[in-house]
């Protein structure tokens, strides 16, 4: 009873599983950004859109350090290209990074 060890190619099949999460991910972003609100901005600009696994060790089922992807700036009100330390966990850095 190892969870998934006992499954062959199971890191492949939590791979392709999160590719596809992605890969919605990133069809949602796209047409949010081609849609163009007044004063020239996209839906995306104006917005925040959030992407995380439910889990950071799907093994593990652990969501300790668990990674975040914000899209968007929510109108400017988030600086783009900037790297944010958010504090400290058990001597491990969290951090923001906002990218265009």
């Amino acid at each position: 009873a190892n969870g998934c060890a006992d499954v062959a190619g199971f890191e492949d099949m939590l791979f392709d599983i999160d590719r596809w999460h992605q890969g919605k991910f990133a069809r949602l972003l796209s047409k949010l950004d081609s849609y163009v609100e007044a004063g020239g901005r996209t839906v995306l600009d104006n917005s925040v859109i959030m992407y995380t696994n439910e889990l950071s060790n799907g093994r593990a089922h652990s969501f300790m350090d668990l990674p975040y992807i914000l899209a968007g700036s929510a109108g400017g009100y988030f600086k783009q290209g900037e790297y944010v330390r958010l504090g400290r966990a058990q001597n491990r850095r969290v951090v923001l990074v906002v990218l265009q």
